[in-house]
């Protein structure tokens, strides 16, 4: 799938559904930078047969780090106005093993839901879009919330980047 895709068939619908304050530009740039980051929206499921699911990669350990976002997203009081919103489509986000079988079949709404979640529980702010610095600070979002296990920055920075491929896609709207 390509960013533009991606963009226009999960992040933008979910982002809109979702609402404000959930529905913001950055918010979008930083979904669809990770995802591009993750997997290039190209697999469910990690590579070489690891636990993670969704474009976003989620695992389902005990902590609340994007290492594993999945359980906690069932269990943290933080997820529960996600876990409604996820609620209100007919998902079932209470069991992890539940959400690790959605995130594998293809439920790309509720990992948009899940990772929507993982930035806004963050208690920094969102990188500002006038910041001269943004993709660095981007990149420290990530790196705060997803805990990859092995960062590639060569991939995040630089004009064919994870994170500008997302801003061209947001901005040329």
């Amino acid at each position: 799938m390509t960013i533009q895709e991606a963009d226009n068939l999960i992040v933008s619908p979910t982002l809109t559904w979702m609402g404000k304050p959930y529905d913001v530009l950055m918010a979008r740039i930083l979904l669809l930078a990770i995802g591009w980051q993750e997997t290039q929206f190209r697999t469910r499921f990690q590579d070489g047969g690891g636990p993670a699911r969704s474009f976003w990669q989620f695992e389902f350990g005990h902590s609340a780090k994007g290492d594993a976002a999945g359980y906690a997203f069932c269990k943290s009081k933080s997820a529960a106005p996600f876990r409604k919103m996820a609620n209100n489509l007919h998902m079932v986000v209470t069991d992890p093993k539940v959400v690790k079988a959605q995130l594998g079949a293809g439920n790309d709404r509720l990992a948009c839901i899940m990772a929507r979640w993982l930035l806004y529980q963050d208690p920094h702010p969102l990188p500002s879009l006038v910041s001269k610095t943004q993709d660095k600070e981007g990149w420290d979002y990530y790196v705060r919330n997803w805990g990859p296990g092995k960062p590639r920055p060569k991939d995040w920075f630089g004009e064919n980047g994870s994170f500008n491929l997302a801003i061209k896609q947001i901005m040329i709207k």
